[in-house]
């Protein structure tokens, strides 16, 4: 069986590196993707996952991944890292599938314990941060 993965995809390395270093790399594999489209290539249904994806990168492509993961047989949790200019979208990104939305001023711990909690879920309801 191979090892939990969290994918991140960003076009700046700042979540892989610090997901990374929040993680025993013997428990959970972090896996930085710079694409949507490396994101779909490294999914299959044997891997336990979670995905981050960092939407301000590219926002349209985010969400027509978000809708190609919700409607497809996929059932693995989103969770959106966005900025303050993105926030006003948290609804249509959750509408999309997203099972958490983050704001980019998140502590890696904090997004590592959301991804955590994704990965441990049976059931992959949503997730809403505490205030």
């Amino acid at each position: 069986m191979s090892l939990p993965m969290v994918i991140v995809c960003e076009r700046d390395s700042r979540w892989t590196p610090e997901l990374q270093r929040q993680y025993d790399a013997e428990l959970i594999r972090v896996r930085r993707c710079t694409a949507i489209s490396e994101i779909e290539g490294v999914l299959t249904p044997a891997i336990d996952a979670v995905v981050v994806l960092a939407l301000d990168e590219a926002l349209a492509d985010g969400l027509r991944f978000l809708d190609r993961l919700h409607q497809g047989s996929n059932d693995v949790p989103v969770v959106v890292v966005g900025s303050a200019a993105a926030e006003s979208l948290e609804w249509v990104v959750r509408e999309s599938g997203a099972k958490a939305f983050v704001p980019d001023t998140t502590t890696g711990p904090q997004l590592a314990q959301i991804c955590q909690q994704l990965l441990r879920s049976s059931t992959n309801e949503t997730y809403t941060p505490p205030l």
